[in-house]
């Protein structure tokens, strides 16, 4: 089966900061990729140049086969590629069910059929009963379920996360994991999922990439990756700090993260 998305050697500068380097990786379809690693790693600047938000300076990106490194992210979106941000981009003087409707500007759904679209995605995410409320009244939480449903609005076959789980109530946290695996198992979506929560990562994700100063320095599964000597060395240096011990199996992937390298962005 042809992957969702197939990324070969994609490299990005800026100036004399190499901040992609000849990343490669293919994403198979209806599967959730984790990506992991120290701060200034390359994580966020990779789902930029996915994305069409930079143009990468060499290296190839293929969406279901066609090449997409020259489009820009409304057309990404059209082809069903979607994106949430770090800090939730929302339009604060619309209310929420207008929100939704914005990724359809560009799209052939509109009327009655955006209006029932919106409500059913506010209410897959608990949040229909404020559609009439401007987006500036819903919590920092609410505003990432937002901004994850629409998201969904135009159907897409991947979507893109950055750090979705970040300063988010335990409660809406829970709600937006289990949101993320029903899109998964029951839309067939596909997600990379850049996130310092990595307990709650680990539970998403078969399959993770570690980065460290823009390259790929392991995938594999959360425990493959947790084990693997180049991770370790990169999370503690990170922590200006050095090995005292090696991770056990009595010590998790996640919490070995957190104590070795604090909590990665």
């Amino acid at each position: 089966m042809e992957p969702v998305l197939q990324v070969d050697s994609l490299s990005k500068r800026f100036g004399s900061i190499v901040a992609l380097e000849r990343v490669s990786f293919a994403l198979e379809a209806g599967t959730i990729l984790g990506l992991i690693g120290p701060n200034g790693s390359g994580k966020t600047t990779l789902l930029n140049t996915l994305n069409g938000l930079y143009r990468p300076d060499s290296g190839e990106i293929r969406y279901l086969g066609r090449p997409t490194r020259n489009l820009r992210p409304h057309q990404l979106a059209l082809l069903g590629i979607s994106r949430t941000f770090q800090n939730a981009r929302v339009f604060h003087t619309l209310t929420v069910s207008q929100n939704m409707l914005v990724p359809l500007v560009h799209a052939r759904v509109h009327g009655a059929e955006a209006q029932e679209r919106a409500r059913q995605l506010l209410t897959f995410v608990g949040l229909e009963r404020y559609q009439a409320l401007p987006a500036s009244e819903l919590s920092g939480g609410q505003q990432k379920l937002l901004e994850f449903a629409r998201a969904l609005m135009t159907e897409p076959r991947l979507v893109l996360m950055d750090e979705p789980f970040g300063g988010v109530h335990p409660e809406i946290k829970a709600l937006l994991l289990e949101r993320i695996r029903e899109a998964q198992q029951e839309r067939q979506v596909s997600f990379i999922i850049v996130s310092h929560e990595i307990p709650d990562l680990l539970s998403l994700a078969r399959t993770i990439i570690c980065m460290s100063y823009g390259r790929i320095i392991a995938r594999g599964s959360p425990q493959e990756v947790s084990e693997h000597p180049d991770v370790i060395a990169a999370y503690l240096g990170h922590a200006g700090g050095q090995a005292q011990t090696s991770p056990s199996s009595s010590v998790s992937s996640s919490s070995y993260f957190e104590q070795a390298g604090g909590h990665p962005s």
